[in-house]
């Protein structure tokens, strides 16, 4: 039933029962079925000058609303909603929503952090300092699989290295850090370091990075930590290291 503009009466005038129908039956009927699409005597969809909005509490998970329509309730206290034609209802309050934490550490070996020195690479000394201008193919690793989807992966990765010479001519170099996924890399860091001695020496640099897989895919993956360093010189220069990587998954029950 469509809706019609209220007829403007004039004095005198006999309502017939045409216009009875049109103005006030038939206008009724149409605010009677409206679906608020916003056309006049409808109702919009809109809500304006809204401050708070009092749901009463469901007591069970109400019908699906149907296609292309959603349906916001309250159920024992808990704001949930419900999507489609079958959608199932999911919360969207803080109320009774918890969060797991999973935390997975591992490095290159113990004795490499006790001594701050890799068993696996050792040190690198100026005469060969192209031995380890490329990164390494896997200089720690940790293989994840997430618990379940839409979870976050923190990863965290440090090198600790050590910038030594035998005698006074000081050392330079530049340290490179990333984490890669697979074959992937995440994320690149470089620090340029320079020092001057007049006694032989060294110098102690940490570098780290991190990166944050938001909606990792519940699929194993392999992450690495790898290193380089380029531009080595100096008098007698080497580089002592101790890698480490860190993975948090963070995701909700």
């Amino acid at each position: 039933m469509a809706w019609t503009t209220p007829r403007t009466w004039a004095d005198g005038e006999i309502p017939t029962a045409a216009l009875m129908n049109t103005h006030i039956r038939d206008n009724l009927n149409a605010v009677s079925t409206h679906t608020h699409s916003g056309a006049a005597g409808d109702g919009s969809a809109a809500l304006s000058g809204v401050d708070t909005i009092t749901l009463a509490d469901q007591g069970s998970t109400p019908s699906a609303p149907g296609s292309s329509k959603l349906v916001l309730f309250s159920e024992s206290g808990i704001l949930k909603q419900r999507v489609g034609a079958a959608g199932a209802a999911t919360v969207i309050s803080v109320t009774g929503h918890g969060h797991t934490i999973e935390e997975k550490y591992q490095a290159d070996s113990q004795d490499s952090l006790n001594e701050g020195t890799s068993s696996t690479y050792g040190s690198l000394s100026a005469a060969t300092a192209t031995n380890r201008s490329a990164y390494t193919t896997a200089e720690v690793s940790i293989t994840r699989t997430p618990g379940a989807a839409n979870r976050a992966l923190v990863l965290t990765a440090s090198w600790f290295c050590i910038l030594s010479y035998a005698t006074t001519g000081g050392v330079s170099g530049t340290l490179y850090i990333r984490i890669m996924a697979g074959a992937s890399q995440k994320v690149e860091t470089s620090a340029a370091k320079s020092y001057d001695s007049l006694v032989s020496g060294g110098h102690g640099e940490l570098i780290s990075t991190y990166w944050v897989e938001e909606d990792a895919a519940v699929a194993e993956v392999v992450w690495t930590m790898q290193d380089k360093v380029t531009g080595i010189a100096g008098d007698e220069a080497s580089v002592h290291y101790a890698p480490s990587l860190q993975l948090v998954e963070v995701g909700s029950d």
